[in-house]
């Protein structure tokens, strides 16, 4: 069962990230909590009734996850969240956006664990989380399309939602996208993150999903090469990639206009 909590989320989001939470209060994205068969995860959201209509869900990046090189944080809700920046500019009608577990929480949920902001980020508890909230927001809403935009590790998270569902409804844009794991540690030759599932072992099934993955040309954190790798490596004719000249890892998605976060139609 799946439960909102409101009260306890707007001071923990306040202070987190002044600026972007009202911006998000202004765009009517109301905060809560939903409790997952799996973990709390924080939200915002603007759910009105689109029967057959589109539901747009927005995914956090990795957040705060290293105090240093080998030294998880204690907390790891994100200091700039981006990801919820992206969803305050997006004027469809039905917004979801998710944090990551753990995310602006104050590490409240007993089963937060540092685990789940490192090595298991990705873990198969972690996308069914996120799946069962999508699932809730699309029942409540009655969308009948999904668009998931994920930026950095949301954006990997975002293509296992989509690895998941049918390629006729969804729709996926990654932003500064980490989606081979294993050639994105081996290329910062760091641990890999073996308790996470990567979308590189469902490019079958994320073959025929239309997909934007844009990267920052100054990226040195997700740099481009591993977008083109992505694109190359799916093949078809459903994946489109964009760099964008001047952007960075974190600067300057979240200036980006929301017609810019649409997946083309497959060719």
């Amino acid at each position: 069962m799946i439960r909102l909590f409101a009260a306890s989320l707007a001071l923990a989001l306040a202070a987190c990230a002044g600026t972007v939470v009202a911006d998000a209060e202004r765009a009517g994205l109301v905060p809560v909590m939903v409790e997952t068969p799996t973990f709390r995860l924080a939200a915002w959201q603007r759910l009105p009734p689109v029967p057959g209509g589109e539901l747009a869900v927005y995914l956090e990046g990795d957040g705060f996850a290293w105090a240093g090189r080998g030294q998880p944080s204690r907390d790891p809700t994100p200091r700039d969240p981006v990801g919820l920046a992206m969803a305050a500019r997006d004027p469809a009608p039905a917004v979801l956006y998710l944090a990551r577990p753990c995310q602006f929480s104050g590490r409240a949920d007993p089963r937060c664990h540092e685990r789940y902001w490192t090595g298991a980020r990705l873990a198969p508890e972690v996308v069914e989380a996120a799946e069962a909230a999508v699932a809730a927001a699309m029942q409540r809403t009655g969308a009948a399309r999904l668009r998931l935009v994920g930026y950095s590790g949301g954006g990997a998270l975002a293509a296992l939602l989509a690895a998941r569902r049918s390629p006729e409804s969804t729709r996926l844009v990654t932003v500064a996208a980490p989606l081979d794991l294993e050639a994105w540690t081996g290329l910062h030759t760091v641990s890999p993150l073996s308790a996470s599932l990567s979308p590189a072992d469902h490019r079958d099934r994320l073959r025929a999903v239309p997909q934007l993955h844009l990267a920052g040309a100054e990226d040195a954190v997700v740099p481009p090469s591993l977008a083109r790798d992505w694109v190359a490596g799916l093949g078809g004719s459903c994946a489109a990639l964009r760099v964008v000249p001047g952007f960075g890892h974190q600067c300057c998605w979240a200036t980006l206009a929301p017609d810019q976060l649409k997946a083309p139609d497959c060719r």
